[in-house]
């Protein structure tokens, strides 16, 4: 889990605890109703393929992906018109980049984290 996720969701769920514990539980839905969404949210898209064939016209979307190298970012999302080329949203509302600071084995390195609200 990305260290900044850990902590907001940490903070977040800390008066669960001891009963919650979010690096256990696991989120489930009907899988069968997912195309029924009215909003559709990927907020890692970098774990993912493009997403403009699986979402649907007219839903709202917020889409999120960054150009992180580390294990597990099979499409790294390089700018955001990357990110609006890979969704093809017929209509942008917001968009944003916000950059951070990430740590491991491969030392010390900044990040963007690109984000778009739209139509498609």
């Amino acid at each position: 889990m990305d260290p900044t996720t850990k902590q907001v969701s940490w903070w977040i769920n800390k008066p669960y605890q001891p009963e919650f514990n979010h690096n256990l539980l696991n989120t489930t839905f009907d899988y069968d109703k997912i195309k029924e969404a009215d909003i559709w949210i990927n907020t890692s898209c970098e774990h993912s393929y493009p997403m403009k064939d699986i979402l649907p016209n007219g839903k709202l979307c917020v889409m999120s992906g960054n150009n992180l190298t580390k294990r597990g970012h099979i499409n790294l999302i390089n700018s955001l018109e990357e990110l609006k080329a890979q969704c093809e949203l017929s209509t942008v509302i917001d968009e944003d980049e916000m950059i951070f600071e990430y740590e491991d084995e491969l030392g010390k390195r900044n990040y963007s984290q690109y984000i778009i609200i739209g139509v498609k």
